[in-house]
């Protein structure tokens, strides 16, 4: 139905964007404590 390809859709995004966010979360902890951060 329509409303399980929103919902897989809206979850997509929303992991993906959740895990762009970590990983810059992650940079800017890296960079704070002077440390060469993960090049992604």
């Amino acid at each position: 139905t329509v409303v399980v390809i929103l919902t897989s859709a809206f979850f997509g995004i929303y992991l993906f964007v959740l895990d762009f966010g970590l990983l810059r979360l992650v940079r800017w902890i890296f960079s704070l404590f002077g440390a060469s951060g993960p090049t992604a």
